[in-house]
């Protein structure tokens, strides 16, 4: 017996066991049977919640907000795999993950270091990656070192600017990819163009370990945070500082929403006078120490928030020695 969403299900006699909780459709005669599990059709259908498949043809694009608002509200990484095709992804799950990271960065949810393994939707996506891509032909370029980059040299880092020709256009086609991700019309696969990971991890640092003489792991570190997010396209500046969770409260949060109603104007602003950014930035910077030490550590939203994505692969032939 298993328990979906809403009913219980006999997988021996194919029917729910209790009857269908939404109102038959006079229009729709595959719902006047109470008890029938996807219209008795499971290769066109299916039914996570125990609903009408009418019901599930929505959840099926956008059940993604459901799984989504469970982890919210029970405040624990859920597993996304669980969502995965047997191939082992699916837009389901990648927009269940973009969803969660950003609802718990900002909101303060689950943990502050997040680890997320090879089952991971965004962990499929970044194999197949154009920064992972290059950083692993670089990696076979410099002889397969046991560590990369080297010790003492500078961490390889992805960042959005480069998904496109210029960094305003990365910005936006990350964006829309995201935006037509969670509308339901994501890829399929994981090496598909559409996909939910530009809009929420953007940059990214990797980094190879060899964990033996036959394979490597790989890891990919994102951190979420209102500098990263509040950076304008093509320059290094953000319009926020960085807030650590123990340094948000109340009082940062009114700031931020106060800050965030001037965006508008500030923008422009810094466009055509690029020499005012720092002074802007320094002020803001100001007022967010003033507001760190208001009484009371409760109210706070967005501070950091870190994420690994990590997996594990063959060391090609010429790199064994």
């Amino acid at each position: 017996m298993y328990e979906f969403g809403f009913r219980l299900y006999d997988p021996w006699a194919g029917i729910w066991l209790t009857r269908e909780p939404l109102p038959a459709q006079s229009w729709q005669p595959l719902t006047w049977h109470r008890y029938q599990y996807a219209y008795a059709s499971p290769i066109s259908y299916y039914d996570a919640y125990g609903l009408q498949a009418w019901f599930e043809k929505l959840s099926q694009r956008f059940g993604w907000l459901l799984d989504c608002a469970k982890a919210v509200f029970r405040g624990y990484l859920i597993p996304f795999e669980g969502f995965c095709s047997p191939s082992g992804y699916s837009p389901r799950a990648a927009n269940t993950q973009a969803c969660w990271i950003l609802a718990s960065w900002f909101f303060e949810i689950g943990p502050e270091v997040q680890w997320y393994g090879p089952k991971s939707p965004f962990t499929h996506i970044l194999r197949h990656h154009m920064g992972v891509q290059r950083f692993r032909a670089e990696w076979a370029a410099a002889g397969y070192p046991p560590i990369y980059p080297l010790p003492g040299q500078p961490p390889k880092v992805w960042r959005i600017e480069e998904a496109a020709e210029t960094p305003r256009g990365a910005y936006l086609q990350e964006n829309i990819k995201l935006i037509l991700s969670f509308a339901g019309h994501g890829s399929p696969t994981p090496e598909g163009l559409i996909n939910p990971l530009g809009g929420v991890v953007g940059s990214y640092e990797f980094q190879i370990l060899k964990i033996n003489e036959d394979t490597a792991m790989f890891i990919v570190k994102n951190e979420t945070e209102w500098e990263s997010g509040t950076r304008m396209p093509g320059t290094g500046y953000s319009l926020l500082p960085p807030l650590k969770r123990s340094e948000t409260n109340w009082a940062t949060t009114l700031v931020l929403v106060a800050e965030a109603r001037l965006i508008p104007i500030v923008v422009p602003v810094v466009i055509a006078y690029p020499e005012l950014a720092q002074p802007i930035k320094e002020i803001n910077k100001a007022i967010l120490e003033l507001a760190k030490i208001a009484p009371g550590e409760w109210g706070g939203v967005g501070g950091r928030m870190v994420q690994y994505y990590w997996w594990t692969e063959p060391i090609p032939s010429e790199g064994r020695p």
